[in-house]
Formats: C-alpha cells, structure tokens, sequence
C-alpha cells in the first residue's frame, strides 16, 4: 500500500501546470500589453476561474431574474432596480463566456488568430457588451444606494419615497447613458481594442 502525501500531490499538480506552458514562438511586432504572444488566458488556473465565474454569474444572475419576475412577488423600486442589476451582471457573464470560448478557440494558436480578434467583429462586440455592462451595473447601484438611503432617512414619511414610474424613468435614463458610452467607440471615439 502505498501512501501519497498532500504535499507530493500538489507539487505533481504545480509540474503539470507550468509544463503545460506552449513552445516559445518569435511573434512579430514585439508582444505588449495589448498583442500578446500567449492565449487570452495565459494560465490554465485563471483558464479555471474564468470558466467558474462565467457559470456561477449567468446561472446566478438568471436565477435572481426568475425569482424577480415572477408573478408571486409584487414589483417594489428595490426589486425593480436589482433587476436592471442583475441584467447588468448577466450581460458581464455574458463578455466573459464570449471571451473564454475565444480562449478556447484559440488555445495555444491566439497568437495566429490576436490582430483579427482584436479588429474585427468580436472585439467589437465584446467590448460594446463589457462597456454597456459596467456603465448600467455602477448606475443602477448608485440609484439603488440613493434609494435605500431615502428610504432609511425619511422612513417615517411614506410620501417621500421613491416611485416606480420615477424608477423606471431613471433607469430609462440609465440605460440611454450605459448604451452611449457602450456605443462611442463603433462611432470612432477611442476604441475596444487599445488605448492611446
């Protein structure tokens, strides 16, 4: 009977990630910050997480609209507002599957595919979904800081609180503001890809 300590295992598992590290390959430009000479990953660890949080956050954040919508539960602000939210995340979850398929595309080839990643479709895509997702998400949680902290000053006055419509007619505005700034970059104005 043989006996394996924890030790012995885990340094098998650190051998086997760093030998999983591709041949050198001479990449022309000179690999930066932004045309790396490796996959969009880089390691097999963050490959991992990557994949966890992409799980975790579009099966959360559906979960979390589910519940929201359905018809048991009467629509409040907050609850109203921690929509916006969740669609926000989901939409976040969603950059990150887009940009953890085209790892696994391109695994130990990105160098290949990185220009055209970079300046085509894709790209643009992704960076309209992860720019739109950032803006709604810290929007939607600076109204429903606001909201919950009205409602926690004035919580003797039932009259002063926050309105649905009024809700709704923020995050309209919300939304507008999160699409434009998603949007500046495919009008010309700075860009997805690098920057200057």
């Amino acid at each position: 009977m043989y006996y394996i300590s924890l030790n012995a295992v885990f340094l098998s598992f650190i051998e086997l990630l760093s030998s999983c590290r591709k041949e050198d390959v001479q990449c022309n430009p000179a690999p930066d910050a932004f045309n790396p000479c490796e996959d969009i990953m880089g390691r097999v660890w963050l490959r991992a997480a990557v994949w966890v949080v992409v799980i975790t956050s579009v099966a959360g954040n559906l979960s979390v609209l589910l519940v929201l919508l359905s018809a048991r539960f009467h629509m409040s602000v907050s609850k109203f507002l921690m929509c916006n939210l969740a669609v926000a995340d989901l939409c976040m979850g969603l950059y990150l599957l887009l940009i953890a398929t085209m790892d696994a595309r391109t695994i130990g080839v990105y160098f290949n595919f990185a220009f055209d990643w970079q300046y085509g479709a894709g790209c643009k895509v992704a960076g309209f979904i992860t720019v739109f997702a950032s803006q709604l998400s810290i929007f939607t949680l600076s109204i429903l800081t606001l909201e919950r902290w009205f409602a926690i000053t004035y919580a003797m006055y039932l009259n002063k609180r926050l309105k649905l419509p009024a809700a709704a007619k923020i995050m309209t505005g919300g939304w507008i503001y999160a699409i434009t700034m998603a949007s500046l970059p495919l009008l010309g104005v700075s860009g997805y890809s690098t920057t200057r």
